[in-house]
């Protein structure tokens, strides 16, 4: 017995030393790892994956495959410094690998790992460093299971997890030393992970497409903007050229009012209603030409709640040097953006603060739809979003995010905390204003009229809001205020429904106590909702019944004794 529990005290202290070794050589390690983020030639994000300094210049070790569709790239380490990729030394299309530049500072000092281009035995502990989804410097460890060749490139199979965005990322033997790059997953098995041997670094050479990380074109003005008046709406680029101007733009859907029924359009065929380009200098006005959303309130472009849509606004060409103004024609519409300089100092502006990066990390999580959140876990999803676990505080605009996405998973009460917590780091914010109209636990309309007034205090034009505040003073008796609120919408541009002019027809009679008062108004109201094809019969039905004595059960159901 004494030999036993001799020999399980060996083996418990063998399992501690070599915890505490992988905890060693992780602290080691990590410094040298860091988020590669990249863009297109418009700015707007295209993915991240994992990158790892190779030397104490900068010099540093990815995929190809990460790198090779974009304009532009960054590398953020973890202490949230930005630094930009400037440019690709080497790279192999067929070991998918490249050898780039990250443009650090003099006098940065840099971890750098070693490599070890001696074939790994097959059953070798190795442990990961990467970014999955995103997240800063994950660590997974396994197994090699397997060595072989395919199309003659060879590869490690391990056990060890990776996720979208640990391309890139350094393998490393129990000596620290990097054995292998993360390359791919196989989805249709379990732990069918695979890693590029580093020996095939040797193998890049200067001979590869050189399409990749030309930097953002100089036709485009980036600004990553949003509006004030709509922070759910982004201007992220002006495209330039002698044949026409696109402008690259994007819209998330995080009201709880319109939940999956939100939609997004430009009216194109009427100059009045569709968006503009107005120079600030001449007032010289240009309308749109085409859109790839939707062309009118017929045919819009829907979007699911937590959903974002990047769409292009295609303008006749614009002299440069010039300031604008984007605006939209419909009434009570917040899509604009005023002095927008199209200038040199504008061109090509680089996303090296840690704010712009945030922000656009933020579009990512929108464009994730409730199954994609449903196959990472909520807590998942979560991770990025909530400051308790991320470290830093979020934006107003990230917390009403937060909120929806605690909706769509049935937590209200999380979601009415989120929000809050919006309405107090930025009170003129509508969206999370609306959104606690939605879920107000109790049942106070003096509470919902607050919530909506305050939206109207940063959307005074929007008539959805001032529709909303008619239903809330209808429901209160207010029956002038209800009545101001709706004319307001009626006036509007919005599509009204039969109800809406009933409900106008009643506010009257209760205001003015009288059948005959609001008879007419109602008649003709009934006329204006139909147009051209007036339905009389439908009218009459209405009229006689409030002339029935003013139908008591009719006018009980709509509040008026």
């Amino acid at each position: 017995m004494k030999k036993v529990l001799y020999l399980l005290s060996l083996l418990s202290i063998s399992c501690l030393a070599s915890a505490q070794s992988i905890t060693k050589l992780v602290e080691a390690a990590d410094p040298a790892v860091f988020k590669i983020m990249t863009y297109d030639a418009a700015g707007l994000p295209l993915g991240t994956g994992t990158g790892f300094f190779v030397g104490g210049d900068g010099r540093a070790l990815t995929n190809w495959h990460v790198l090779e569709d974009c304009t532009y790239a960054v590398a953020m380490n973890q202490e949230k410094e930005v630094f930009d990729i400037t440019a690709i030394f080497r790279a192999s299309v067929d070991y998918d690998l490249a050898e780039f530049q990250v443009e650090i500072p003099s006098e940065k000092r840099l971890t750098v790992l070693p490599l070890n281009v001696g074939q790994m035995a097959k059953g070798s502990d190795v442990f990961v460093i990467g970014c999955p989804e995103g997240y800063m410097n994950f660590v997974s460890r396994g197994l090699i299971s397997a060595y072989y060749e395919e199309d003659g490139i060879a590869y490690y199979q391990s056990e060890a997890s990776i996720s979208s965005g640990s391309s890139g990322s350094p393998v490393l033997s129990m000596n620290g030393e990097v054995c292998a790059v993360v390359t791919a997953s196989d989805d249709s098995g379990q732990n069918l992970n695979f890693f590029m041997p580093i020996e095939f670094q040797n193998e890049m050479s200067i001979d590869f497409p050189k399409s990749a990380l030309t930097g953002l074109h100089s036709d485009h003005y980036v600004y990553h903007q949003r509006s004030a008046e709509a922070p759910n709406l982004m201007l992220h680029s002006i495209e330039c050229t002698a044949e026409k101007t696109t402008v690259h733009m994007s819209f998330s859907n995080t009201s709880l009012l319109y939940g999956d029924g939100a939609f997004i359009f430009t009216d194109v065929d009427d100059p009045e209603q569709c968006f503009h380009l107005i120079d600030t200098e001449t007032g010289e006005k240009h309308s749109i030409l085409s859109t790839n959303i939707g062309t009118s309130p017929t045919d819009p472009t829907y979007l699911m709640l937590g959903e974002t849509a990047f769409f292009e606004l295609v303008f006749p060409p614009i002299k440069r040097n010039r300031t604008y103004d984007l605006t939209e024609g419909m009434s009570g519409g917040d899509w604009s953006f005023s002095s927008i300089p199209v200038t040199a100092a504008s061109r090509g502006v680089k996303l090296n603060t840690y704010r712009d990066i945030n922000e656009l990390e933020t579009l990512w999580q929108l464009l994730l739809t409730k199954e994609d959140i449903e196959s990472m876990g909520v807590e998942f999803q979560f991770a990025h979003l909530d400051y308790r676990l991320s470290g830093r505080e979020l934006s107003a605009f990230e917390m009403n995010l937060a909120g929806v996405i605690s909706s769509l998973y049935g937590n209200d009460g999380t979601a009415y905390d989120y929000f809050m917590e919006a309405v107090n780091t930025s009170p003129l914010y509508d969206s999370p204003w609306i959104n606690l109209y939605v879920l107000n636990p109790e049942d106070n309309d003096e509470l919902d009229l607050q919530y909506v007034n305050n939206a109207l205090r940063s959307a005074p034009d929007s008539p959805e809001y001032h529709h909303l505040r008619s239903e809330v003073h209808w429901n209160m008796g207010n029956y002038a205020e209800a009545a101001e609120d709706l004319g307001y919408f009626l006036e509007s541009d919005r599509t009204a429904s039969y109800e809406d002019y009933i409900r106008m027809g009643l506010c009257q009679m209760a205001i003015y106590q009288t059948e005959e008062g609001c008879l007419n108004s109602l008649t003709g109201l009934i006329m204006l909702a139909d147009g051209e094809e007036y339905n009389e019969e439908y009218a009459t039905t209405i009229v006689n019944l409030m002339r029935k004595e003013c139908d008591k059960k009719f006018l009980k159901e709509y509040g008026i004794e």
